[in-house]
């Protein structure tokens, strides 16, 4: 007999793969924050505090990273003109 229900299973399964990345996440998080806080000392020193901020440069949380990248919209093969206003009515 299971000790465990298939789906207890997936929920740990679930959380693991979230704690994995919410760990990897805060590494990088630790990691860029020191690089942002010295690129910012340096830029500030070159440019004379003329330089307001340094972009962020993060991963993504761990709900935007499993939607994935939003794909393009393009209006390719879709006709936009406005037929409506072409030609005038004849009867």
């Amino acid at each position: 007999m299971l000790e465990k229900t298939p789906g207890w299973t997936d929920r740990k399964y679930q959380w693991a793969i979230k704690k994995e990345y919410d760990d990897q996440r805060m590494k990088q998080y630790e990691i860029s924050a020191a690089i942002q806080q010295q690129l910012s000392i340096v830029m500030n020193s070159l440019g004379g505090g003329k330089n307001k901020e340094v972009p962020n440069i993060l991963m993504p949380s761990f709900e935007e990273a499993q939607k994935g990248p939003e794909p393009e919209k393009t209006n390719e093969g879709v006709d936009t003109t406005k037929w409506w206003e072409g030609a005038e009515r004849k009867e």
